[in-house]
């Protein structure tokens, strides 16, 4: 009887095991997986600019340009947020570079964590 008990205890510990293994790998998995995401849609984005009928940018930059610069992806940056809609917003205007005083509504909030820390970031 005892070596049935000891048996199905390293069974257990074994499940466990192979159950942290499988979670830590699909969690990589999906850093990655965000990671290269973005890294695909910077490459889009360099198609983009690159190409005559979708480009921004003037001819002569266009024939000058290699790539955007973009900052190195940091992983801890990669994060899935809970948008929440705001009601009732009012409308107000806000400065920018120019004399221009656009007017802005704020539509919802993102709420996220980051480095353990419960964060907010408003979308207008």
């Amino acid at each position: 009887m005892l070596y049935k008990i000891y048996i199905f205890v390293k069974i257990q510990r074994m499940k466990n095991f192979l159950f942290i293994i499988l979670f830590i790998t699909s969690f990589a998995l999906a850093q990655d997986k965000k990671k290269q995401s973005s890294l695909e849609y910077q490459q889009h984005l360099n198609e983009e600019f690159a190409d005559s009928l979708k480009s921004p940018l003037t001819t002569e930059d266009r024939n000058h340009f290699k790539t955007l610069d973009f900052f190195t992806i940091d992983e801890k940056f990669i994060v899935e947020a809970i948008f929440i809609r705001t009601k009732r917003e009012k409308t107000f205007q806000m400065k920018t570079s120019t004399d221009r005083m656009p007017l802005y509504k704020k539509y919802g909030e993102l709420h996220f964590t980051l480095e353990g820390k419960e964060m907010k970031l408003n979308v207008y």
